[in-house]
Order: C-alpha cells, then structure tokens, then sequence
C-alpha cells in the first residue's frame, strides 16, 4: 500500500515538473523568417540572424507549449504571450520540429503522446505521463546553435576589452599625420604665447603661464593623436599619456585629470573664430607623404607613441 501512495505521489509530482515551461526572458525584438535559418537535416542550426534573450529559440519543449499561444489582446492593442505573437515563431516552429522528427526515438514518443492525449482538453495533455517521457528524452538531446558560438565570441571580445586599459590598446596612424600634428602642436603653442602677450587684458589670456599654454597646445595634439585609431579620447586617455611622455609642464597627478578638461575647453574656443579670427586657425590634414620629420621625430615613433601607458 505504502508504495502505491509513493508512486502516485511521484507520478504526480513529475507530472507538474515536466508539464511547466521555461522561465526565461523572451526578447521581441527580433524578426525573421523560416527561409533565414540554414539547418543540416538533423535540427542543428549551421546558420541564422543573431539574437540575444532568445534561449528558447527553436526548443522543441517550448514549442510544443506554445504552439497555440494567443496574444494578448487589449481593445485593438495585441501584446505577446508566450510564443503568441512572437516574430520568430514560424522559424522557431521549423527548428523544433525537425528536431523532433529526425530522431526516431523522439519522433515515436511524439506520436505516442498526440495520440494518447488528443480527448484531453488545455493544459492536461502536459500532465499525461506520456509527454513526461517525451520531455525527458527532448532534454537529454543536444543540438548546436550557430547563434551560440557567435555570442560566446562577442562575450570573449567585451572581456578582452574590459581586462586592457585604452592606453594599451593597438593605435595604429600614418607617419604623415604623427609629423603633421607635432608641427601643428609647435605652431598652435607658438600662437597662444604670442596671443598671450598680446592680449593680457583679456580674461582669457591674463592667468595662462608660459607652461599652462604649452600644456595647452599639448593637450590637443594628444587628443588628436589618440584619436586617429577612430572613436572618443577620453580624459584619462590624454593624462596617462603625458604623463607617459614627461609632458605636464609641472602639473601634479593630483589635479592633472582636472587640468586635461579645462584645456580642452580652452581649444575650443581658441578655435573659435567669436565673431573674429580665432587663435588657432583649422587644423588641415596632410594630402600627400611627409616633407621631412620634426627634429627628434622618426617614422618609428608612430607606434610607440600611440601605444605609450
């Protein structure tokens, strides 16, 4: 008697785990179609469109719950509910099914399960002990996803790029533009001192020392020079790197960071004409090689410089 009870028990207890879905996160994002997905005949997916929170994507389980999912529908609104409504169901369906059916043993069970469960209504087919051992088999399968694979590489490529500082990273520029900038670094310095001496009623110019408006000039040209690999220099970037460079015209670590902003706020408007010609005039790239290299400037330099902590 004891092991009658425990038996229905147990039935009854598998019967409410294999007859839950999954609790994942169902993106709605995404939409394709069937003709989008390349299978090899055996429910492994050799190719799709990417997609992310979409585990459930072609789970032969997940499909046989939702395949008659509605939407909700509120007024002339629909929102999804389950698979109802999803935009990747047709593709989803497709996956799973051939899943399914290319196995013979999943398949029979398939079929042992419809035809057992088809006069009891809604949700009691998933108790039936027949999808419990479809269910079970289901997941002791394993198919390859090509979607898989290609989001472990985008997560490989966001940690290697969280574990190397910017600093670090492989700046590439043409020895053209390093020479170009330098000269320009020398002349814009020239300019400031020049307009500092010629305009110290101005509030602009009255507190610059001879350092700050070097440091200035150099602020620049290091933004500039970091920022040929493409993207935003950020302000840490452009301290590391003068630091790197025994280039902070005397200005401690401690207010460097501070420093690096002010001056390129001043460059700003010191490229600004105001209603007048501004101090620094465009900055105007080189078309052709380089005419000669500034002293104490090589080739070589590019990439080191680029590349300095």
């Amino acid at each position: 008697m004891t092991d009658i009870i425990s038996g229905v028990i147990t039935n009854n207890i598998n019967s409410k785990i294999y007859s839950s879905r999954l609790k994942v996160r169902r993106s709605r994002e995404f939409e394709f179609g069937p003709h989008a997905v390349d299978l090899d005949g055996k429910g492994n997916i050799l190719g799709r469109p990417r997609t992310v929170a979409l585990s459930c994507f072609g789970n032969p389980v997940e499909y046989l719950f939702g395949r008659f999912d509605q939407p909700r529908k509120f007024k002339e609104h629909e929102s999804p509910k389950g698979c109802g409504g999803c935009k990747v169901q047709q593709a989803c369906y497709l996956v799973a099914d051939q899943r399914v059916e290319s196995d013979p043993v999943l398949s029979q069970l398939h079929k042992d399960w419809e035809g057992q469960t088809q006069r009891i209504p809604g949700d009691g087919r998933f108790q039936h002990p027949t999808f419990g051992m479809l269910r079970a088999a289901i997941e002791d399968r394993t198919w390859t996803d090509s979607n898989d694979k290609l989001l472990a590489d985008e997560r490989r490529r966001r940690d290697r790029e969280r574990k190397t500082p910017p600093a670090k990273r492989k700046r590439t520029a043409p020895p053209e533009m390093v020479v170009a900038l330098e000269v320009e670094r020398v002349k814009r310095e020239q300019l400031l001192l020049a307009a500092r001496r010629q305009c110290r009623t101005d509030h602009r110019f009255r507190h610059l020392s001879e350092d700050r408006c070097k440091f200035t000039a150099r602020v620049w040209h290091t933004e500039q020079l970091l920022g040929l690999h493409g993207g935003q220099v950020s302000n840490a970037e452009i301290a590391r790197y003068v630091i790197s460079i025994g280039a902070t015209h005397g200005i401690g670590s401690g207010s460097l960071l501070a420093r690096v902003g002010d001056a390129i706020e001043r460059c700003k408007w010191l490229e600004n004409d105001d209603g007048g010609a501004p101090v620094w005039p465009e900055f105007v790239e080189p078309i052709a090689g380089p005419q000669g290299m500034p002293q104490g400037m090589s080739a070589d330099a590019v990439t080191v410089c680029l590349d300095a902590d």
